[in-house]
Parts: C-alpha cells; sequence; structure tokens
C-alpha cells in the first residue's frame, strides 16, 4: 500500500493491518490482492459513484459485496477479504469521502469485528489513535504532572488521590468505540507491589464490560451496588520515556454490612487481569483476557492532585 494511505485514521489502520497481513502471507500475496483491486477499478468506480449518488457511507456489507464481486476474491480466506474491504474503503475515502473521517474509522473497526481476523494488533492499533485525535489535547507541561505526582507516590509510599478525571474512550469490542464525556471520576492509587488502584468508573461502563468484573455480594448474595472498582497492584515497571506500566488483579469481594455501610470484606479466588498503562495522556486500561480497552483521559490539566 501507497504510504500516502496513512494520512487518516482509516489510511492508518489499513496500512498497519496490511503490514500484518504481510507478515503472514507473504509480500508477493500482498502485492496480488492490490492489483487485483486496481484491475477491478471500472467496477468499482461503478459502485463509488452509486453510493455518491445516494450521499452514502459504504457500510462493512457493501464493501464485502463489492470485494465477493471479484474473481480473484472468491472462496478467498478471511484475511484476504478483511484486508481487501479496508483498502477499498481507504480508496473511497481518498477519491470520494467528504469528511466524514470518524465514521469511515467505524466502518473500518467493523470490517476487523465482522471477520475476525487481527483483533489484538487492531486494539493496539487503534488506541494512538484515539489519544491523538481527543479534543482536548493539552501543553505538555500540564500532562507530565499525572506522572510526576505518579513517580512521587512510588517514592514515597503514600496513597495519591486524583480528582476531575472527566472523559473515558471504551472500546468494548473492535466494532465500536464509546465516549462517556462530563462524569467526575476518581483514582485512588497506592503505588507498589502488593499496593492498590481503585476508581469509581464501575456504574459508567457498558454491561458488556461490566461483566467482565468479580462482582460485590453482601452476605445474603446480592450484588452490592457500589461504585468503585478494587484493584491489587502486582508489579510495577517504568518505561524509557517515563510511562509506568501496572498490572492488575480484582477479584470477587463478599461484602458484610451493617446499616448499610460495609464492615467486613472477604475475596474469593475468581480474578481478573488488567494491565494499566500510565502515560501522560491520562489513564489506559487493558484486559488481554476479554480484549477491551479504557482510556481516562480529557482535562488533564485540571486535574486535582492530593497525598496521604
Amino acid at each position: 500500500m501507497n504510504s500516502t494511505t496513512k494520512n487518516t485514521k482509516t489510511g492508518f489502520l489499513a496500512k498497519s493491518i496490511f503490514d500484518f497481513y504481510i507478515r503472514d502471507y507473504g509480500e508477493i500475496k500482498g502485492k496480488k490482492l492490490i492489483k487485483n483491486i486496481i484491475d477491478a477499478s471500472d467496477k468499482i468506480e461503478i459502485f463509488f459513484q452509486f453510493w455518491q449518488s445516494k450521499g452514502v457511507v459504504p457500510t462493512q456489507i457493501d464493501l464485502q459485496k463489492v470485494i465477493g464481486s471479484i474473481n480473484w476474491f472468491v472462496f478467498s480466506r478471511r484475511e484476504t477479504m478483511a484486508v481487501a474491504c479496508l483498502v477499498l474503503l481507504v480508496k473511497w475515502e481518498k477519491e470520494v469521502n467528504y469528511g466524514f473521517e470518524d465514521q469511515v474509522l467505524e466502518i473500518g473497526l467493523s470490517v476487523i469485528n465482522y471477520y475476525k481476523v487481527y483483533g489484538s494488533e487492531t486494539h493496539d492499533i487503534i488506541m494512538p489513535i484515539l489519544v491523538d485525535s481527543k479534543p482536548n489535547k493539552v501543553d505538555i507541561n500540564y500532562l507530565n504532572e499525572l506522572l510526576s505526582k505518579a513517580n512521587e507516590a512510588i517514592k514515597t509510599g503514600m496513597k495519591l488521590y486524583i480528582n476531575g478525571v472527566a472523559n473515558c474512550s471504551i472500546i468494548p469490542n473492535i466494532g465500536q468505540i464509546e465516549h462517556i464525556d462530563n462524569t467526575n471520576y476518581e483514582v485512588i492509587l497506592l503505588l507498589k507491589e502488593g499496593g492498590t488502584l481503585c476508581a469509581n468508573f464501575i456504574n459508567i461502563l457498558p454491561i458488556s464490560i461490566r461483566d467482565t468484573f468479580p462482582i460485590y455480594l453482601t452476605g445474603d448474595n446480592d450484588i452490592y451496588q457500589g461504585d468503585y472498582i478494587f484493584f491489587i497492584i502486582n508489579s510495577i515497571s517504568s518505561k524509557h520515556n517515563g510511562d509506568i506500566n501496572l498490572t492488575l488483579t480484582t477479584k470477587d469481594i463478599f461484602v458484610e454490612q451493617l446499616e448499610g455501610e460495609i464492615v467486613k470484606k472477604r475475596v474469593s479466588e475468581q480474578s481478573i487481569n488488567v494491565i494499566c498503562h500510565i502515560s501522560e495522556d491520562g489513564f489506559l486500561f487493558k484486559s488481554a483476557d476479554y480484549d477491551w480497552h479504557m482510556l481516562f483521559d480529557g482535562k488533564v490539566e485540571e486535574w486535582v492532585y492530593k497525598f496521604e
């Protein structure tokens, strides 16, 4: 693929996935794929004109129909079909699209989700795109305060409270991105091995993610509707650029209450493992077990820090 395909979000996604395709099937296969799309330009142009006349963005189904009408792609494997649809989508975006960049990206993600290929690679590709395109990109000096405070908490062993986290971007699956704004989250960190990270975001999560977390039960086995999710910090590592990686575990907690107040917790054996990446852009939570991502960012310069 030509390097110009990287100029848009979807172009960057398609180029990255195409590189993975070449890694798996070889450069000759990749060149044949591109050549057969170019050779079908006259047929493709008819579809482009039709979509343009209707003023629509082609869906995953539309792309699939066009690629399926090209003889070389008949009986192709899922990876080949997915990459071909992405190449066609980028070609349409370059030649016809009039500024629906985010919508086109959603279509590209739906292609990956439909064919169920390159899922983990796509998650790693898409999060930098979200960070780079967020509306509240702020001065680097302010963003560095988060890392500064986190490193101070590691050195001193003090508990760090962070308030004012007001934006969350969630990828519950490859074909979907959800943005949740104007909600005041709190993150509490005891940054040491065996320490804790807790945050009050559990109730805003899509059910598809919330159901992957351990539940909180009362003594009567009723679900305790608390706002906070609690993680145990298994390890802490720093990257060369100052970013911090945490490996986290959270488990079912059985809660005993007295007049509505929690008086005792007991941890069960069921658990979920999560990676938390702390950078100048905020907190990125990633579950390898369930393949979801959450990015907490927003106006990082307005976050409020307190040590105890």
